[in-house]
């Protein structure tokens, strides 16, 4: 095709091509996703095809000067990327030649060239209107297309290419002025030479999702759901409709010894149009500044209206030790696999950023957080570990009254440990007005809900958890525990499978599915479900129990008797909660035995105790008098 029948900016080869405007690289118009830096490198053998481009001038032009970045490394990822990208061989190039010790030549005929001197004169036309204003713009945006850490900064700059400044201002603006209901924060690249850094950059994703989330004008994607595109292929507007925002922030993060260099920008999703890119470095121990600076940027240029109060939470930051900081990240990383062995991992993390700063309230939340969870997946006696989490969770809120992730656990351990309804409603109402976008408080508020009876609240709150956090399996399935302690057992039935077509291993959606197959008489497939949760959880207390509540009501007696026996024998050497105990004797009709089981229950602070005022489970026992007396020491009269 001839030079002047393509569109400027436009780099063709074969079956592909480089839009540099859109920042797309396209094959037979259907875009390929591609990173910043393959991008960069592919723009620059399109500059000289049939050239040799040696490794030198790519480290001149891409990495000046950049102490952050093992050049051979980065050089080498960045071509392997590209080479899939086009589907070409190193060993039988179509494309790209590799030259060895020496640099790379681009093979095939291209339809046009781009000139990455005019980069400069690019940035100039986003400038202010006075002089030094514009030597400093230009100076930011060409470092924005030549630095490492911009995903995707060289496109952004040259997607500019062609058009006048008051065309690119009028379009800026006109996107920025579109109202923004939802906002998403997609996985943080490592650009670090060294891939164990992954927990930084994972980490530093959970902190802009939390700072911005502290927003109420704005629904921000929580933290599960976006980490499923780690890594992703699927476009902006891919993500943007499953998940239901209008903006998409894509960053990267480097880190070298104490410094720290992210890079960000904003995407217009459903029309995947760049709109703004900024680059921040820090000191380490100024990153919770560093994140702070960078939730006020982006709600500013959402044209989000922040509160006086949302201004206050944002500026309140405070210097943090590094070795401290790492070791929360580390942390982190380990608490969010949720497995007894990484959460008491974790603790350790936690407990060791404690000892350097014992002034760090998140980390003291990371603690309370843990036990809690330990608590929850029968890895640790309940009143031992919620009073690890109730300490750690107070002295979390002495240091920061603010802190809006130290109230949600105080609220669940008030109510699903302490009793205390008015309490946790309380604290939850504070953690949900410090933070609107966290979905797990929203979650354990409607439990909460549907506990004492009040359905069509619990219903709206875990609609707002899912509207937070749409592909989070527990808060999925969760939806579906409302309507099973509402009696809608065919609806709950029919979320549960929902929630497993996204993930068939979920055990916790299997285990709920379980129940509601139970109290619809159905029990083979109730016998079914528990025996897929049993082996998937490789015999978790829970699951076990179900299997043996559904033996009991399928009649299978002797089977029902057997799993019971097992939990006496593993009672022996952890804990196994007295109320699922207590649940198969229910179904075997043996009502003085689950009442025994469920009077040490309460003297454990059993967390499941709590479902005795909805729980269907227990309707065999409710018309006993001493139903009704443990009813009102939980404080579930009815």
């Amino acid at each position: 095709m001839a030079v002047s029948s393509l569109p400027r900016g436009v780099t063709r080869f074969g079956v592909f091509e480089l839009d540099v405007h859109s920042g797309e690289l396209r094959k037979n118009g259907a875009r390929i996703r591609l990173q910043q830096q393959p991008l960069q490198v592919l723009a620059l053998l399109l500059e000289r095809p049939g050239e040799v481009v040696t490794r030198e001038e790519l480290r001149e032009r891409l990495w000046p000067g950049d102490v952050y970045v093992d050049f051979d490394r980065g050089l080498n990822k960045a071509i392997g990327k590209l080479r899939d990208a086009l589907g070409d061989l190193a060993d039988s190039p179509q494309f790209i030649e590799t030259l060895p010790r020496i640099g790379y030549r681009f093979l095939a005929p291209v339809g046009t060239a781009i000139s990455a001197d005019s980069l400069g004169d690019t940035g100039a036309s986003l400038a202010s209107e006075s002089p030094a204003g514009k030597v400093e713009s230009r100076r930011k945006w060409l470092v924005a297309t030549v630095l490492a850490g911009l995903l995707g900064s060289a496109v952004l700059v040259v997607l500019l290419l062609g058009f006048s400044p008051s065309r690119v201002r009028n379009r800026m603006r006109g996107a920025g002025n579109r109202p923004v209901h939802a906002i998403a924060v997609l996985p943080l690249v490592n650009l670090s030479s060294d891939p164990a850094q992954e927990y930084f950059a994972d980490g530093m994703t959970d902190a802009l999702i939390a700072g911005l989330s502290q927003i109420k004008a704005v629904r921000v994607i929580s933290r599960t759901s976006i980490m499923h595109y780690k890594g992703t292929s699927e476009t902006s507007p891919q993500i943007a409709q499953e998940l239901g925002v209008d903006k998409i922030v894509e960053a990267s993060v480097m880190r070298s010894g104490n410094r720290v260099r992210i890079t960000v920008q904003l995407i217009e999703a459903r029309e995947d149009r760049h709109l703004w890119a900024r680059i921040y470095e820090r000191d380490i121990t100024d990153v919770l500044a560093l994140q702070s600076e960078l939730v006020q940027a982006i709600s500013s240029e959402i044209k989000v209206q922040l509160t006086p109060q949302e201004n206050e939470r944002l500026k309140a930051t405070r210097r943090v030790n590094p070795e401290a900081y790492e070791a929360y990240l580390k942390a982190r990383f380990y608490w969010n696999k949720r497995t007894g062995q990484d959460i008491t991992k974790g603790i350790e993390y936690f407990q060791h950023a404690i000892e350097i700063d014992p002034d760090y309230a998140h980390a003291y939340v990371g603690l309370a957080d843990s036990y809690v969870l330990l608590a929850e997946i029968g890895d640790a006696r309940p009143r031992e570990a919620i009073a690890k989490a109730r300490a750690a969770a107070a002295k979390a809120i002495e240091i920061d009254t603010l802190l809006a992730e130290a109230h949600a656990p105080l609220a669940f351990i008030s109510a699903f440990y302490d009793y205390d309804w008015a309490g946790a409603e309380r604290e939850f109402k504070r953690a949900v007005e410090l933070n609107p976008g966290d979905a797990t408080a929203h979650q354990w508020y409607a439990h909460c809900l549907s506990f004492l009876g009040r359905h069509d609240e619990a219903t709206a709150e875990i609609e707002r958890a899912r509207s937070l956090d749409p592909l989070s399996l527990p808060i999925n399935t969760s939806v579906g525990t409302m309507l099973l302690y509402s009696r809608h057992y065919d609806s709950a039935i029919e979320q549960y499978r929902k929630a497993l077509e996204m993930d068939p291993n979920f055990i916790q959606a299997r285990d709920y599915l379980g129940n509601a197959y139970l109290q619809k008489g159905m029990y083979e497939q109730a016998i079914a479900e528990f025996q897929k949760a049993v082996d998937l959880s490789g015999g978790q207390v829970r699951c076990m129990a179900g299997l043996g509540r559904a033996y009991a009501a399928a009649g299978r007696r002797d089977q029902a008797r057997n799993v019971i026996e097992q939990l006496k024998k593993r009672s022996q050497r952890s804990y196994v909660s007295r109320y699922e105990l207590a649940l198969i004797h229910t179904g075997l009709g043996e009502k003085e035995q689950a009442f025994a089981l469920l009077e040490q229950a309460y003297e454990e602070h059993d967390r499941r105790l709590v479902e005795l005022g909805v729980g269907p489970q227990v309707d065999p026992l409710r018309s006993d008098p001493r139903f009704q007396d443990l009813l009102r020491r939980i404080h579930l009269s009815q």
